[in-house]
């Protein structure tokens, strides 16, 4: 639903991650946290920010939902401590607010 850019280039690398893990593929989580926000304070989570409309805000909304919850779900799964960026995902209405963002940016369309 966005236009092919660098920034969609970099959402699509950041699911492939997230769907890999889901998969069972063995993908660091800091890995998958990094496009959410490396170091040199790039990542998902500037696009959400810098949004021109309702739309494109929804689906970086949807993409940062999912990327966090698998970089939760890494993290957790190896005992790893929890960073800043994904210790939200511990909570219990977790898994509802990643599919509600899920269902406002398909609804979106």
């Amino acid at each position: 639903m966005l236009s092919p850019d660098e920034a969609r280039q970099e959402g699509e690398r950041a699911l492939d991650l997230a769907e890999r893990f889901a998969r069972g593929e063995a993908i660091e989580p800091r890995t998958i946290e990094d496009s959410l926000m490396n170091e040199e304070e790039q990542g998902i989570l500037l696009h959400e920010q810098r949004a021109s409309g309702t739309l494109e805000q929804n689906i970086w909304s949807a993409v940062a939902s999912v990327v966090g919850y698998a970089a939760w779900a890494a993290a957790t799964a190896r005992g790893e401590p929890l960073s800043a960026l994904v210790e939200y995902f511990d909570l219990p209405e977790a898994p509802d607010v990643v599919e509600e963002a899920l269902r406002t940016a398909e609804s979106s369309r």
